[in-house]
């Protein structure tokens, strides 16, 4: 009876994990060349490369290149490195060739790969966040939208609810422009 039971529940809930894939996003781990999922490579052993399955390596693994292809542990901060994703916090500073801890917001930066929000601000060489990135691009896009909205259907027009608050009393906007 428990032979029928489990044979039931087998065919109704087939295995979670998924057989056959066409990439790494398919899998826990990764993808191979057969098409089928598999499990992680583990430290020390032969693997085909970052830039092929960026999650090969077992848990804190790398695949190193210089050393022959080989699952090896996350190098800690201030060990030597050459790649971001050797480091156990993604980070590897160019100018020290030694993992480095991620910069936070107002800390000094050399590029964007070196502070947490991915954002090194080019002047102050210093990590922003994203929100704090410079809205002339933002504005310029707007303007070119408006202009390009503007050709494309200029007899078409939108009516716009705009107040403006002067002295804790807010006027419509007709009260200090007049519209044609």
């Amino acid at each position: 009876m428990l032979f029928i039971v489990v044979s039931l529940i087998l065919l109704i809930n087939p295995s979670q994990t998924q057989d056959t894939c066409s990439n790494d996003n398919q899998c826990p781990y990764y993808c191979d060349g057969d098409g089928k999922c598999q499990k992680p490579v583990p430290r020390g052993h032969h693997c085909s490369g970052y830039t092929r399955h960026t999650r090969e390596c077992d848990i804190a693994a790398w695949c190193d290149p210089d050393q022959n292809l080989t699952c090896r542990l996350l190098k800690n901060i201030e060990e030597k490195c050459k790649y971001d994703y050797s480091c156990i916090d993604n980070y590897c500073d160019l100018e020290t060739n030694t993992c480095q801890y991620r910069k936070f917001i107002d800390e000094q930066c050399h590029t964007n790969q070196s502070c947490h929000s991915y954002y090194c601000e080019t002047d102050k060489k210093t990590c922003q966040s994203m929100e704090e990135q410079s809205l002339l691009p933002k504005f310029i896009s707007l303007v070119l939208t408006c202009i390009i909205l503007h050709i494309y259907d200029k007899k078409k027009t939108a009516k716009i609810n705009v107040t403006t608050q002067t002295d804790d009393a807010q006027h419509p906007l007709e009260d200090f422009i007049q519209l044609n």
